[in-house]
């Protein structure tokens, strides 16, 4: 069995750090290195996702004529994010997702 330690996830700054920083955003799980260090290159991948995903909708789609199948794309990868979030995360943080409505 694998031994699983306290972590704190910041969604808006793509972290995931063994101390708290105090964020409203953050979010307290309990996991192993690995599964911790797959979040926080889900969390980098999301991240330069939605750049691109800007760059592109700014360059292509000046007036606001988006492609929603992008736009679904981004919001599916986020969404995995919180679903890892609520698996590994605390009763606090599951009861502050579910708060939100986002799964």
């Amino acid at each position: 069995m694998k031994f699983k330690k306290r972590y704190y996830v910041s969604i808006n700054k793509q972290s995931v750090t063994e101390a708290s920083i105090g964020d409203a955003d953050e979010y307290e799980i309990y996991a192993t290195v690995e599964e911790a260090e797959s979040l926080q290159s889900l969390l980098v991948e999301n991240e330069d996702a939605d750049f691109l995903q800007a760059a592109n909708s700014i360059l292509l789609h000046p007036l606001g004529n988006e492609d929603t199948e992008s736009l679904h794309a981004g919001s599916d990868e986020l969404a995995h994010i919180y679903r890892l979030v609520y698996q590994y995360g605390t009763e606090e943080t599951k009861q502050k997702i579910d708060s939100l409505s986002l799964l």
